[in-house]
Formats: C-alpha cells, sequence, structure tokens
C-alpha cells in the first residue's frame, strides 16, 4: 500500500507528541505501562499465607518453637514501641497493617507521576526505618530466623529485606529481594549479602540496605537476581543514575544486551525459602557450622542444606556449601556431585566465584587420581 506523504505528516506530528508527553513527565507513564508486575512466584506481602509460611518455617525448626509468641503480635507491638523513632507517629496509634494499607491506596490514587514518585520514595524511606529502628541489633549467627527476633530481638541480611520487600508488596508496591555478590567499594562475595529492591513508578530500581547504614540507598556494584528471558537467575551489574542513585539498566556479567530496570525480576520465593535453609546450614552460634568436629554438627547442616536444594535446586550458593559439608564429612563422591553442579549452575548464570573455581578444580584432580 502506498503511504502518502499527509498519512507521514501525521504519524511524525503523533511521534513528537508523544515524546513531548513523556518528557513532560519524566518517561513514567511509559515505565509504568512497560514494567512487569511481580509474579506470584514472586509475592509474599507481609501478613501473606506465603509470609506467614517462612515463620512457621521458623517456628517449626526452633527447638523452642512452641512456646516463644506469635510473631505478628510480638512485632505489631515492637513497631508501635519504636513509633518515636521511626519518625512515622501514626504508629503510636495504629496498627503496622493498617498504616500500610492506607499508605497504599494514599499512592494508588496519586495521579502526578512526580507526586507518585515523591510518595513511594517516602514510603520505602519509612519502611527502612521501621524495620531498622524495631530490630536494633544485627547477628550474622541468629538473626535469618523470624524466632530469633522474637528470641533475642536479632536481624540479619536476608530477614530484614525480605521484611521490607513484604511491607512495601502489602501497600501495593513492587519490591523484592535480589542477592549481593560485589559490594559498594567493588570487592566480590560468594553471595555473601542480600537486599531489599523497590521498583519506582518512573521505572528504576532503588536498593534498600538495612544492614548497618543510616541511608538505604547503597550502590552495590554487582547483584543476583531472577533472569527476566527465562526461568532461571541472572549475575548483573547495575547501572545507576548518579543523581538519584537508582537503577537505571543492568549489564549480564555473562555478556549480552543490557537490560532495563523496569524488565528484571527479584528472587522467588522458593529461592528465598532455599536462602533461610541455607543459613540454617551455615551458622552456629559464634562460628560456621561446618567448622565444629561433631558429627551430628555436620548432619544438623547437611539436613538444612538439602531442603535448600531441593526447594530451590538452582540456588548455586546452597549446592556449592553442600559439597563442602558432605566432603567434610568424608563423603567424597557425593562432595564431588555437587561441587560440578554448583559450578554449572554458576557459569550458567553468569559469573563463578573464586573459592567455587578452585573447589571444582581440585574435586575434577581427585576424580581424575581416583581412577584405576
Amino acid at each position: 500500500m502506498k503511504v502518502t506523504k499527509s498519512v507521514r505528516v501525521a504519524a511524525a506530528l503523533v511521534g513528537l507528541l508523544a515524546a513531548v508527553v513523556l518528557g513532560a513527565t519524566g518517561g513514567a507513564v511509559r515505565a509504568q505501562e512497560v514494567a512487569r508486575p511481580l509474579l506470584p512466584k514472586e509475592r509474599f506481602p507481609y501478613g501473606s499465607e506465603v509470609f506467614t509460611a517462612m515463620i512457621d518455617d521458623s517456628y517449626r525448626l526452633a527447638p523452642d518453637g512452641r512456646t516463644l509468641p506469635e510473631f505478628y503480635g510480638f512485632y505489631r507491638d515492637r513497631v508501635r514501641q519504636a513509633a518515636e523513632r521511626t519518625r512515622i507517629p501514626a504508629l503510636a496509634t495504629v496498627s503496622l497493617e493498617e498504616y500500610l494499607n492506607r499508605e497504599g491506596q494514599r499512592i494508588a490514587g496519586i495521579r502526578s507521576p512526580e507526586e507518585r514518585l515523591r510518595a513511594e520514595l517516602e514510603l520505602s524511606d519509612g519502611v527502612f526505618r521501621i524495620v531498622k529502628k524495631s530490630i536494633t541489633r544485627f547477628s550474622l549467627d541468629r538473626g535469618f530466623e523470624f524466632a530469633g527476633v522474637v528470641r533475642t530481638g536479632e536481624r540479619q541480611c536476608l530477614l530484614q529485606s525480605v521484611l521490607v520487600a513484604g511491607m512495601l508488596q502489602k501497600a501495593g508496591l513492587p519490591a523484592g529481594v535480589v542477592m549481593v555478590w560485589k559490594g559498594e567499594t567493588g570487592e566480590a562475595s560468594n553471595l555473601g549479602h542480600c537486599v531489599a529492591l523497590m521498583r519506582h513508578c518512573d521505572g528504576t530500581d532503588r536498593i534498600l540496605d538495612v544492614s548497618t547504614h543510616n541511608v538505604p540507598d547503597l550502590m552495590h556494584r554487582g547483584l543476583y537476581l531472577c533472569n527476566p528471558q527465562n526461568s532461571g537467575y541472572l549475575f548483573v551489574e547495575p547501572v545507576f543514575d548518579a543523581g538519584t542513585r537508582r537503577i537505571r539498566e543492568y549489564l549480564p556479567v555473562k555478556g549480552g544486551r543490557t537490560i532495563p530496570a523496569h524488565q528484571v525480576r527479584p528472587l522467588t520465593v522458593s529461592f528465598l525459602r532455599s536462602q533461610f535453609d541455607f543459613y540454617r546450614g551455615e551458622r552456629a552460634p559464634g562460628r560456621l557450622i561446618w567448622k565444629q568436629a561433631t558429627p551430628e554438627a555436620l548432619e544438623r547442616s547437611a539436613q538444612a542444606l538439602e531442603r535448600a536444594v531441593r526447594t530451590c535446586p538452582q540456588n548455586p550458593l546452597a549446592t556449592y556449601y553442600l559439597g563442602r559439608v558432605r566432603a567434610r564429612q568424608g563423603q567424597e563422591q557425593a562432595a564431588r556431585q555437587r561441587f560440578a553442579a554448583a559450578f554449572r549452575l554458576y557459569e550458567m548464570q553468569g559469573w563463578v566465584p573464586d573459592s567455587a573455581t578452585e573447589v571444582y578444580a581440585l574435586a575434577k584432580l581427585k576424580a581424575v587420581a581416583a581412577r584405576p
């Protein structure tokens, strides 16, 4: 079909008008239209059945779980007591759940993209302070358990990130949890940290890290999240907007096209539950659990890590550390199998930690040496 000059002119005018509108709104309308909402497998709003299941796991596995106070009531009181420190006076008179519902409804009713973004930032700041000020102690050894919050008032990176993301989801905002493999200083680790990730209406992502700082916006240099192209996971390097400290896009470590921030996906609930079991297998009070010499301690660690791998077979960290425990137990063949599986997962997902590379190479050498 022949395109007339008038049709071409009309199309150009429509394109120009669209560009003007998007420019006037800072691109927020476009981002809201194309950003994908959280999938069911990524959703765990605070107070939901999915969130409660994570609490139940912790209570069920705790030796004193049956005697501890119910989590939601306990935490509601802790938040009320911390209302002044959070600088949210409403929390002294309304429950946490009421506050989140009310703020979510208020934000949903805002039509101006600029005002909505401002309200989202204010709420994410508020939730950051709620978690930080209501659970003031940080503990690598015990802070990953919901039961531990009630027992000792302690938190750790995974639990605090799940709380932050769960509260923002309760308010109807798209937030989740991602792992960190390269920190703000550029130092790499074997998925050694977790943070919450908030998707804003302008299409940018914001890191919320409650661990040790009084501001949430840390610019971690390497994250681990769901691969938007398939059902797997991916090592990426975020590209930040210098002015806002929010993420505009992500660079896959293994190469390929950059991924706009509004297209990436947080970790699934199955990965998060797997990661809770990983920490149960990794930690004991004051030390790494597999450094204990007793067979009982090593078997407890192995059982927790086996659960972690069953819950999410694509979790390379749990797979790798299960290999370490099996090696410490003297089960060399089982250890080699886990090391090989972990290496393949890391490689497929885009980055292999030095420790995993060394252990895999050693496992291969031992396998060759064992052949007749």
